[in-house]
């Protein structure tokens, strides 16, 4: 009773208790699904796949992420240009009809960069009806030379309006499209999200099948109703090989003068088309290529396939896609040589049309054409009233799925084209769950060991706030039914050291309160001192968040990573000025003492930092170290990754083979060859940058796959793949600066609020410093700079500066007491008094980072380094590039104005005018 009284009086202490009871009721349902999915075998069965689904359409589930799952990941670019290209195109069409309805001879093109339609009139008697036509694209087109349509070159330029409006149709029309495709898969918590001006990101989990996927997000599914030749079967001979007929295909095979071969950029696979000019053609009629196929009655595949026929079809399209209403496939047994079947159901207006057309034509032959492809062609033997239709072509079951369901999703009116695939395997995931795991565990026992060992009971007060602040960001992910991810984790385990940070901060300040004051007013005192800067740290680690979302560039697993520290940080301060002060509190009511432990490191140092010797030689070592840095990197250059050179990365399982060995296979087919193996595996991590124009990156890791298994068979498995187009990384690397540039902007602008314009400056150039020596570092290990180190750049830009806002606050702080002690003294005095704290915070991260490093895997492994790297150098920078900065900028205005070295400087809650101050 007494213990419930206790925390009655203890009014913080309750809400945490609320808060944290409501916290375990919205995590529940989260736990209960990870439960189910660590339960599941390889290959879950439909009632486990109904069960999750169940789970996630209730909601207020945190789902797993590729990486943890498997699965695959595109994406997409939206080629609305082209679309741009194809409504231009049909401009020139519709003028071209209007002028030889007139008998009007003019050139109508469009023009060589394809931005513009060049027209130009061949006989100037045509110049009303000509100029009546063009006029009826007014709205749309910007027309220059139409007064001199007589005699010069008229020419018509979309207007930014309707370029703007196709671009905006294209995006959301696909976006939709790419939805509904996805949908219809029936796949388990795919994710379809747009992605800057013209991307679309897809994520499906749990696929294993990319191929199939790909296929069905890209397929173009225009579907063309025309009728043939109405003597066809004469009409067509002059263009068959041979003159003859392909048995069972309703034609024959195309002559071979007539086809060009083209090689698809994007996977290097080459395919025949028809030349751009048939001549010979009938008017009124085009030449379309047809497929026949036959499938083995006994195994459903394709036996023979041949996609050269050729079809005399209309020039005008009776019926399209826009009207169907269903899509199904059957099977009719009754046909052993193409059983499958797609069955077409069109709507009230496609029905019509349907009825009008196959009643005019009984007798004739309509051409069913999907992708600029003949499916078939049956004879119209006589009306079709209920809107009704089949397509066959010799289908597997698969492929008339698949076609049913991208019918149904809508046509694309604008191509996509992947600048990103990742394939990544269940195996590979679950790999995953087990190092983060394993990771976190680790941090949270070094943790835990260095908090009891240095606070003793307020070790664990602060223990009790990390599990809280844990169970918190899990909350806030269920609310937004986000997606936990690799990087995510790592995100949560970096926060569990930053939470731990705002803990040292209380404790070693509550140290310094309680040698000056009783127990209770020392706990008020030290949280009040300490609640600013606790403030001030988290703003700024979490302004790069801003800048990295507006930017809306990285996305996939290291936006996870962002999403989970971003929530961290927020919810640091809650766990660091409530839960802890709520925990400390209640225990002084209980105990009337308080415990911060005995240990003290560091305490009571007089060291002169900003004396000559020390100065000088700190900023020596900090000018040669960055200067070879910022030489290594322009002389060497820096070592990109995938990311901006196009190419692809793999994790791939091979047993009993050594780096050398691997890499020797793989060097013998690819120049730039890059292979790690990963520590404590069989894996190995291996990059391979795309090398040419026509080298795409799918083509790339087609290769490297057939490589692969040509040189190892069975025993290897390659258990993630992606794959990257070059023509991106251009943007991503000026997106890069430009995040790297615009952070430190608004970080100086923040502390310039905050403190000075001084201290904002000396903290930008500390952090320029951070990030060059941590780039030049890794680079020079021979580390790839990707989107995620840039990401990790970042985390340092915020992070880094945690160190020179303590030391700044502190030399604040002083300034207000003692505003007759010399400058220097100040500086030192502000230095010495935190530097415990800043070594107790450096330490704190660095575990959680050093058990991300160590245990997290691959996928985190350099991620985890470039951190270490820039807390490291940002500790040491705090002190001697910040530090000496500020106080050799504020020292020089002293001199030359010989007014007050520190004027109006800002407390954390008002502003303070100072006096004095006259510097050594």
């Amino acid at each position: 009773m007494e213990f419930l009284r206790s925390i009655g009086k203890n009014t913080r202490l309750v809400w945490v208790l609320i808060l944290t009871v409501a916290c375990l009721y919205i995590v529940s349902p989260t736990a209960r699904y990870f439960l189910t999915v660590a339960n599941l075998g390889p290959e879950p069965t439909d009632a486990q796949r109904a069960s999750l689904n169940d789970m996630l359409e209730e909601g207020g589930v945190v789902t797993l992420g590729l990486d943890l799952q498997g699965g695959v990941d595109f994406l997409l670019k939206v080629e609305s240009d082209k679309l741009l290209r194809a409504e231009m195109q049909r401009t020139i069409d519709r003028i071209r009809r209007a002028l030889a309805e007139d008998e009007v001879d003019a050139r109508v093109e469009l023009a060589r960069d394809a931005n513009r339609i060049n027209f130009r009139l061949a006989d100037a008697t045509g110049r009303n009806f000509a100029t009546d036509a063009i006029n009826e694209f007014g709205t749309t087109y910007d027309v220059t030379g139409l007064e001199n349509i007589a005699e010069g070159e008229v020419v018509l330029t979309p207007t930014a309006e309707f370029t703007a409006a196709v671009v905006s149709d294209a995006f959301e029309g696909a976006l939709t499209v790419v939805r509904n495709r996805v949908d219809a898969l029936g796949l388990t918590n795919p994710i379809v999200v747009r992605q800057g001006q013209d991307r679309i990101r897809v994520q499906i989990p749990g696929q294993t099948d990319p191929n199939r996927v790909r296929e069905t997000l890209l397929r173009a599914a225009v579907l063309e109703f025309r009728l043939l030749h109405p003597e066809h079967d004469s009409a067509i001979i002059p263009f068959l090989e041979g003159g003859q007929f392909y048995e069972g295909a309703g034609s024959g095979i195309v002559r071979s003068d007539l086809l060009v071969t083209e090689t698809d950029p994007e996977t290097g696979a080459t395919t025949q088309k028809l030349a751009d000019i048939i001549p010979g053609l009938p008017a009124g009629y085009e030449l379309r290529l047809g497929v026949f196929r036959k499938i083995d009655p006994k195994t459903g595949t394709v036996a023979e396939e041949v996609k050269t026929l050729a079809y005399l079809v209309s020039d005008t399209v009776d019926l399209t896609g826009e009207n169907l209403n269903r899509a199904s496939w059957t099977i009719d047994p009754s046909s052993l040589s193409d059983p499958i079947a797609v069955n077409l159901e069109f709507d009230g207006v496609g029905a019509r049309v349907f009825k009008d057309v196959t009643t005019a034509n009984v007798d004739r032959r309509f051409a069913i054409i999907l992708d600029d492809m003949v499916y078939s062609a049956p004879n119209i033997r006589e009306p079709i009233p209920n809107g009704f239709c089949r397509i066959t072509g010799g289908f597997t079951q698969t492929e008339a799925n698949d076609l049913s369901l991208v019918l149904r999703a809508g046509a694309l009116k604008a191509p996509l084209n992947v600048v990103s695939q990742a394939a990544i395997g269940p195996s590979l995931g679950r790999e995953s769950i087990r190092d983060s795991v394993k990771a976190g565990v680790y941090g949270f026992i070094f943790l835990t060991v260095f908090l009891l060992y240095v606070y003793r009971q307020s070790g664990a007060m602060a223990i009790a706030a990390m599990g809280l602040n844990i169970l918190a960001i899990v909350m806030f992910l269920a609310l937004t039914n986000a997606t936990l991810t690799l990087a995510g984790i790592g995100g949560l385990l970096l926060t569990m050291g930053m939470a731990i940070d705002a803990n040292v901060l209380i404790y070693e300040r509550l140290r310094e309160e309680l040698e000056v004051k009783p127990p209770r007013a020392a706990i008020t005192a030290a949280f009040a001192r300490a609640y600013g800067v606790i403030i001030d740290s988290n703003i700024t680690s979490l302004l790069p968040a801003v800048v990295l979302i507006s930017f809306d560039v990285v996305q996939g697993g290291i936006k996870g990573f962002w999403l989970t520290l971003a929530i961290g940080l927020i919810v640091n301060i809650y766990t660091g000025v409530v839960v802890t002060r709520a925990l400390v509190e209640h225990y002084y009511d209980r105990t009337k003492t308080v415990k911060v432990g005995e240990l003290r490191f560091l305490n009571n140092v007089n060291v002169p930092w900003m004396g000559p010797k020390l100065r000088y030689s700190g900023a020596v070592v900090s000018g040669a170290l960055t200067i070879a840095s910022v030489g290594y990197i322009l002389i060497a250059g820096l070592n990109m990754g995938v990311d901006f050179t196009g190419g692809i990365v793999a994790q791939a399982a091979i047993p009993g083979k050594t780096v050398e060995e691997v890499r020797s296979v793989l060097s013998k087919e690819f120049e730039d060859t890059r292979v790690v193996r990963i520590v404590n595996s069989e894996d190995f991590l291996i990059t391979l940058s795309q090398g040419g124009e026509d080298n795409s990156a799918d083509a790339l890791k087609a290769h490297f796959e057939g490589t692969i298994s040509g040189a190892y068979g069975t025993e290897a498995v390659v258990k993630s793949v992606q794959s990257i187009d070059a023509g991106i990384g251009a943007e991503f690397f000026q997106s890069a600066l430009w995040m790297i540039a615009i952070t430190v902007v608004i970080i100086v602008l923040y502390l310039a609020l905050r403190f000075q314009l001084i201290f904002g400056v000396a903290a930008a150039v500390a952090l320029i410093h951070d990030v060059f020596l941590s780039l030049g570092v890794f680079t020079l290990m021979g580390k790839a700079v990707t989107m995620d180190i840039v990401s990790a750049l970042l985390v340092i830009l915020g992070y880094s500066v945690n160190d020179t806002i303590v030391v700044f606050d502190r030399v604040r702080e002083e300034m207000q007491e003692h505003p007759t002690m010399g400058l220097r003294e100040l500086f030192e005095r502000g230095i010495n008094r935190t530097l415990g704290r800043t070594l107790f915070t450096g330490v704190t991260t660095l575990m959680t980072l050093g058990a991300l490093l160590v245990f997290g895997g691959a996928a985190l492994s350099d991620f985890a380094l470039v951190l270490i790297l820039g807390i490291v150098f940002g500790t040491y920078s705090s002190i001697f590039i910040a530090s000496l900065v500020a106080y050799l900028w504020m020292e020089k205005k002293h001199k030359q104005t010989g007014t007050p070295a520190v004027t109006a400087v800002k407390t954390t809650r008002s502003q303070v005018s100072m006096v004095g101050a006259t510097g050594e």
